[in-house]
C-alpha cells in the first residue's frame, strides 16, 4: 500500500505540477479539485482500485485543468505533459515514442486525460520497478 501511494504522489506530481512551481500549488489543486468531484481520501491497496473509481477520471481531469496542461478542446498539450515528466522521462531516448503513444485524444477530453495519466504511470512504474504494472 506504501508504495501505491509513492507512486501516485510522484505521477501526480511529476505529471500535473506544470507552472505551479512546487509540491503546495501541486497539493491546492489536488484538494480543491476532490471538493469539486467528490473524490474522497480512499487508502488504495492497489493501483487497479484507484483506476476502477469512477471518481478518479474526474479528479485527474480537474488537477490537469487546473494546473494549465490542457488545451481550448479540453485535451492534453503534449509540449506541456513532456515538461512535467520526471528527468529520467525526459531524458530517456524513446520519450517521443512515451509521449506520442501515451498522449491522445481518443474519446472525451476526461477520458484522454485518465488514459494518458495510466499509460505513464505504466511508464514510470516499469522504470523505477523493472517489471510490467498490469492495471
Amino acid at each position: 500500500m506504501k508504495m501505491i501511494k509513492e507512486l501516485l504522489f510522484v505521477v501526480l506530481f511529476c505529471f500535473y505540477s506544470t507552472d505551479a512551481g512546487g509540491n503546495e500549488d501541486l497539493q491546492g489543486y489536488v484538494e480543491v479539485c476532490r471538493a469539486k468531484t467528490g473524490f474522497d481520501k480512499k487508502n488504495y491497496q492497489e493501483l487497479a482500485q484507484l483506476i476502477r473509481d469512477p471518481q478518479s477520471r474526474k479528479l485527474f481531469f480537474c488537477v490537469a485543468k487546473s494546473g494549465g496542461l490542457l488545451d481550448a478542446s479540453g485535451y492534453l498539450m503534449k509540449e506541456l505533459v513532456r515538461r512535467v515528466l520526471p528527468t529520467p522521462v525526459k531524458k530517456a531516448p524513446d520519450v517521443e515514442r512515451l509521449l506520442n503513444e501515451c498522449v491522445t485524444r481518443k474519446g472525451s477530453p476526461e477520458d484522454a486525460v485518465f488514459n494518458t495519466f495510466i499509460c505513464v504511470e505504466r511508464r514510470i512504474y516499469y522504470m523505477i520497478n523493472g517489471k510490467t504494472l498490469d492495471v
